[in-house]
Parts: C-alpha cells; sequence; structure tokens
C-alpha cells in the first residue's frame, strides 16, 4: 500500500512538473489604424500577458519590413505580469491596404506569436501621368507634354513646388496652393537637344505641404533618334 502511494504521488508531482510552462496572451493581437496619409507614422501599444506558471522570456521580436518597429522593455515576464509592446508603422511609400505582421519568439510551447497592424494608405498628392515616357524623338524640337496635378485630401496642400533635375525641362501653371479636391493642369516642356542618340532624361521632383509633406519624384525618359 505504501509503495502505491509513493507511486501515486510521484504520479502528481511529475504532471505539475510537465505541464508547469509560461502562457503568452495578448488580448488585442490585430488591430486597424485607420487612414493614414502615405508619409504619416502611426503607433500602437499591444498588451502581453503571462497567463503560465513559469516565466515568460521574450527571445526575438520581428516584423515583416523595415516600415514597422517594436520595441519592449521588458524581456522577462513574471506568471500573472504584462508588459507593452509599443509598435510604429511609417505609411511611407505605400498605398492602398496594408496588412503588417509582428512575430515573437517565446519560451512558450505553441511557438510562436503573431501580431498584425492593418491600415488604409491614401496618396494627398497625384500627378498624371505618374511617368513620362517619350520613346524616340526627333532631334532639336520642342515637345509640350500636359500634366495633371490633383489633391486628393481634404485639406489644402500648401508651399507647392516643383524642381527639375533635367535643364531640358520646364513646368508652367504650377499653383503655390491646392484646395482638397482641385485638380490644376500643368505644362511640361522639353527642349530636345539637336543631337542624334542623345538620351533625354530627368526627375520632375514635387513637393507640398499638406497632412504631411508630400514628395513626388516623377521620371522622363526619352531619346534622340540618329
Amino acid at each position: 500500500m505504501y509503495r502505491v502511494l509513493l507511486a501515486v504521488l510521484f504520479v502528481f508531482c511529475w504532471v505539475g512538473v510537465a505541464f508547469s510552462a509560461a502562457q503568452i496572451h495578448v488580448p488585442v493581437s490585430e488591430v486597424d489604424l485607420g487612414v493614414l496619409y502615405s508619409g504619416q507614422k502611426s503607433k500602437h501599444t499591444f498588451v502581453l500577458e503571462n497567463h503560465g506558471d513559469q516565466p515568460l522570456v521574450i527571445n526575438k521580436v520581428r516584423t515583416s519590413c523595415g516600415c514597422t518597429s517594436a520595441f519592449t522593455r521588458d524581456k522577462v515576464i513574471e506568471p500573472g505580469a504584462s508588459t507593452e509592446l509599443a509598435v510604429q508603422f511609417n505609411s511611407k511609400n505605400f498605398r492602398g491596404n496594408v496588412l503588417k505582421r509582428i512575430m515573437l519568439f517565446t519560451n512558450d510551447p505553441s511557438g510562436k506569436t503573431e501580431l498584425r497592424l492593418r491600415a488604409r494608405v491614401l496618396v494627398e498628392l497625384a500627378l498624371k501621368p505618374a511617368r513620362i515616357k517619350l520613346g524616340l524623338v526627333e532631334k532639336g524640337q520642342t515637345l509640350q507634354i500636359p500634366l495633371t496635378l490633383t489633391n486628393l485630401s481634404d485639406l489644402p496642400v500648401a508651399d507647392v513646388v516643383v524642381r527639375c533635375t533635367s535643364r531640358l525641362m520646364t513646368v508652367e501653371g504650377l499653383p503655390q496652393q491646392l484646395e482638397p479636391g482641385e485638380t490644376v493642369p500643368l505644362n511640361l516642356t522639353v527642349n530636345v537637344p539637336d543631337q542624334p542618340s542623345m538620351r533625354v532624361n530627368g526627375y520632375l521632383l514635387f513637393s507640398g505641404r499638406g497632412h504631411v509633406l508630400n514628395q513626388l519624384r516623377i521620371p522622363v525618359t526619352g531619346t534622340t533618334g540618329s
């Protein structure tokens, strides 16, 4: 009888040790950041809890791209305790619906934990066409190319300027400010050099301040004939 009781006690102790572990719990693991204008940064703080009976160790935090950063000061969370994970998303160069992931690697036996950030990124300034291909052009001629610039946001975009990286190109008709929803016609003049087989390349660099400091980089490409 004594041996049976001893065996039962050993089994219960072994089971208790075997199932003793850290357990990560995130009350809200997916967050919608809402509408952002390209270039805006948005922050969120996730709460990380340890529902286990062993210390939870955060070994590594990894994000799906360099546009998202994540940081926590506490690498070890005691049983029953919690900490915060500060996350920031930079919407620069994004457009449309965006999903970003943050992976947590811990000593929880269930494996990695995934957190998600969602956002809808809008563009404030838009130029049409967004890329200007001149193709093969006759040397010595002057090209006139119509453009349109639109403010797609709900705020005025002020201090609008354009710079051409090539001396062969000029843009006319640009106002200093665009009202919400306003579209203005512009004219690009390209003075094609009187030389054969020469590249006619450059960039139109637009900028203006609304919700964010907008910067558009429009490539212009072409080649003179022989």
